[in-house]
């Protein structure tokens, strides 16, 4: 049986008996408690895990009925999740430096309002679990509120990642990439990389002559 920490089991004890009594007795390894409050199992992730980026709705991005497309989104999705990585200095180039990638192995999306074109949007994306192999980021879609100064929600959801190789095998997340996805956003801006010069004048257009 999986070792809990005992810190949590005066909270499981209080949650427990509040069940009923017919919920009490059950045919499995833990508490109903523990299916229930999956909170309980988390591997205390730290509240600075969270990053808030802006983005404006593009025409492009809109259907037929002058609202942002449900697939959108995902897309909106994949925006805060990168951007949570940057803001610590682990771009995706990073990853594949590591020998590793992150695909996408669950989605899931909760529409609350509708969104239009032209209005400003923030992403607000949260590590949520950080496994040996996976990891798993929530979101919320918050538009302002004009007048009061809040948020309204938009939409939330989560998407929940493996770590595979270039060979498509599942690997271990690196310790090191591990500790920079728990740690705080950092204070300065990351150096730009350095860019050869076959891949600056690709970049700018460049099309090289033959000699």
């Amino acid at each position: 049986m999986r070792q809990l920490n005992r810190n949590l089991w005066p909270e499981i004890r209080a949650e427990y008996a509040g069940l009923p009594r017919a919920r009490q007795s059950r045919a499995c390894e833990y508490p109903i408690v523990l299916c229930n409050f999956p909170r309980l199992l988390k591997n205390g992730l730290p509240s600075h895990c969270v990053s808030r980026h802006t983005v404006r709705v593009r025409f492009g991005e809109t259907d037929l009925m002058g609202i942002v497309h449900h697939g959108t989104y995902i897309s909106y999705f994949e925006v805060g999740r990168v951007e949570y990585m940057r803001r610590r200095g682990l771009d995706y180039h990073s990853w594949t430096s590591l020998g590793i990638h992150l695909p996408v192995v669950e989605v899931h999306v909760r529409y609350r309002r509708t969104a239009r074109f032209d209005e400003l949007l923030c992403i607000e994306t949260r590590l949520a679990d950080l496994q040996r192999v996976q990891m798993r980021f929530d979101y919320r879609l918050l538009r302002p509120e004009l007048g009061n100064g809040g948020e309204e929600l938009v939409a939330e959801g989560y998407t929940t990642l493996a770590c595979v190789g270039h060979d498509h095998v599942i690997r271990r997340i690196p310790q090191d990439a591990e500790a920079i996805l728990r740690g705080p956003e950092l204070t300065e801006p990351r150096p730009e990389p350095e860019v050869g010069v076959a891949d600056r004048r690709a970049y700018e257009g460049v099309v090289p002559t033959s000699s």
